[in-house]
């Protein structure tokens, strides 16, 4: 065994295409397999290799691993077109004589540096929290993290955890079962005296106290007792993950609704997928469902065993503990520590926020991860210019609740200040009928380029609507989004896409205030990208296209100062808009 060098592992660009082809002197020696890519539809490997159910590739043969679908259709149409997620793969090589070999690739991320997409991963997880904390002063205590074994699992923590342990568990109990603890104890009660019966001290001194017992004797009988400190404590964990078990059974249900809705929602888009895409949908869907479905059945078979161990004689007398602490003497005994280790993984640190499962699955998607980050950053600047976030998304976090949801499609945050009122959205569709207006959606278009990924709407103190600031994060370099800009190819020219965010959007909110329903209510669209083109320097100017549109750079390890004071800047001139509200509510006033 060694370890591998960063030299010696082959890096990869995200989004670049490349194959693999491993070359042998006998293509029948043997196999390879790339476990990471199980859920991918790679073109003409083998089902099953015959070690276990992992799929297998032969040797001299070449295999697309990845490829553009948008650059090439007609070639692509039965190639492998989902993008792989940044981080490691392994490619294992496996023998006839049984001898295993282990090589590993590296996907890079696209535009920026490692240590920087690790940066903007970790700003994402440490600001949703700190933000969840800062709103619930409550809650002061420390965050889970989310890295561990099942960071790519659709299973939460605890459930995951409990289907780890669920043998252990199994197997602790059953030992405490065959080797119940009890201590022997004595029950007195008046026998005839003629009976062969066991005499002690109290004996003796009721028979002084009691001479109206003549011809009686006060005498013990012997018992197991079993109302002792172990079997307290275990029933009180039998019985708390009795419960426990039911709360992540009703919790697992409301992912699978959860994973079901999302599905059907993704797949009104299945015509515009390529083959292998429609595929990999299809397998993530079935995995994660079946994933789910087979821990659920896991935790209702345990719910059940310890439902009926608790009536076990030995459990069912047993009272309650006092203290929840487990008795230092069991500690020394190997089934009650290994209960008592998972009784404290999971009730005694339950007091902190933890990060919706969904997370896991985009740490990896880095235009999706870029668009979070950016749109958390958005927040933060608003945060900044004194807006107090008043409700909607980490600030609807109540109660029990600690699980800090997801940044969904439609997610909305409320802010407010001593003048104004803003809505900021996340990824939502403008929609072109008027019935679907309201305060928290206000606008309507006449385009069908009509989702941009961040929403600013402007109110004022009487919650009139004003006006919004649009944004749109893109993960790609400054001079390629110039390069599409001019292009006037409507499937790769942005010129469409940003003109008709600005320009085909109006508000049924202006139609009776002169003059501002002759306004764009869409100030501005400000464009986000991540890094410009090393090799060509960019002027200031050509950051502002003068048509509303203005180019920011936001990257992980800058300021945001920028971003800050245009975002200042554009709320400013639609506060302004307000006036012209007063002064035709005072003209209506005098006629």
């Amino acid at each position: 065994m060694f370890e591998l060098s960063e030299d010696q592992i082959e890096s990869v660009p995200e989004y670049r295409p490349f194959d693999i082809l491993i070359t042998s002197g006998d293509s029948e020696n043997g196999f390879f397999e790339l476990p990471e890519l199980e859920d991918y539809e790679i073109q003409n490997r083998r089902d099953y290799s015959e070690s276990d159910d992992v799929n297998s590739y032969s040797f001299n043969q070449n295999y697309c691993i990845y490829t553009n679908s948008w650059e090439d259709k007609k070639s692509s149409v039965d190639l492998q077109t989902v993008p792989l997620t940044p981080g490691y793969y392994t490619v294992r090589v496996k023998e006839n004589n049984g001898q295993t070999f282990f090589a590993y690739w590296y996907i890079s991320p696209k535009e920026l540096t490692t240590p920087e997409w690790q940066v903007m991963r970790d700003d994402v997880e440490r600001m949703v929290k700190g933000l969840a904390l800062d709103y619930s002063k409550k809650m002061r205590s420390k965050v889970k993290s989310i890295e561990g074994a099942h960071t790519m699992s659709i299973l939460d923590d605890d459930t995951a955890f409990l289907v780890e342990q669920e043998t252990r568990i199994r197997y602790a109990i059953e030992t405490l079962r065959n080797e119940a603890k009890y201590q022997i104890s004595k029950a007195y009660s008046w026998v005839s005296a003629g009976l062969k019966n066991e005499i002690d001290q109290q004996t003796i001194r009721k028979i002084g106290e009691r001479p109206d017992k003549r011809g009686m004797l006060y005498t013990p009988q012997r018992y197991l007792e079993y109302d002792v400190a172990a079997n307290q404590w275990l029933k009180l964990f039998l019985t708390r993950l009795v419960k426990f078990c039911g709360k992540q059974i009703a919790y697992n249900c409301q992912i699978e609704i959860a994973t079901k809705d999302d599905y059907n929602g993704q797949h009104k888009y299945e015509q515009q997928w390529t083959k292998s895409e429609r595929i990999h949908f299809e397998k993530n869907f079935i995995n994660n469902l079946t994933e789910l479905q087979k821990a659920t059945t896991i935790l209702k078979k345990l719910q059940e065993y310890l439902r009926l161990v608790l009536e076990d004689a030995f459990l069912k007398n047993a009272s309650m503990p006092s203290n929840t602490a487990l008795p230092k003497a069991l500690m020394l005994n190997a089934s009650y520590n290994v209960l008592y280790r998972i009784y404290m993984v999971l009730f005694q640190q339950k007091k902190q926020f933890t990060l919706a499962r969904s997370y896991r699955r985009y740490w990896k998607k880095t235009a999706q991860l870029y668009e979070i980050w950016t749109f958390i950053n958005v927040m933060k600047s608003l945060i900044r210019q004194d807006f107090e976030p008043i409700g909607g998304w980490i600030y609807d976090t109540h109660g029990k609740n600690k699980d800090l949801p997801f940044l969904t499609e439609g997610t909305q945050v409320s802010f407010s200040s001593s003048e104004l009122f803003i809505n900021l959205t996340y990824n939502e569709t403008i929609p072109s009928n008027r019935c679907r207006v309201s305060a928290s959606r206000p606008l309507i278009t006449v385009s069908d380029r009509n989702k941009p990924d961040i929403r600013i709407d402007v109110f004022d103190i009487e919650k009139r609507y004003l006006g919004s600031v649009l944004l749109d994060a893109k993960y790609i370099k400054l001079i390629s989004i110039l390069k599409k800009v001019k292009s006037f190819d409507k499937n790769k020219g942005l010129r469409d896409q940003f003109t008709s965010y600005v320009n085909d959007t109006s508000s049924p909110f202006h139609d009776n205030y002169p003059y501002i329903e002759d306004m764009r209510p869409v100030r501005a669209l400000l464009v986000l990208y991540p890094t410009n083109n090393s090799e060509d320097v960019v002027k200031e100017e050509s950051r502002y296209t003068g048509k509303n549109v203005r180019y920011i750079q936001m990257r992980p390890g800058e300021d945001f100062v920028e971003l800050d004071s245009i975002l200042s800047e554009n709320i400013s001139k639609i506060q302004d808009r307000s006036n012209i509200f007063e002064m035709f509510d005072l003209h209506n006033s005098k006629n």
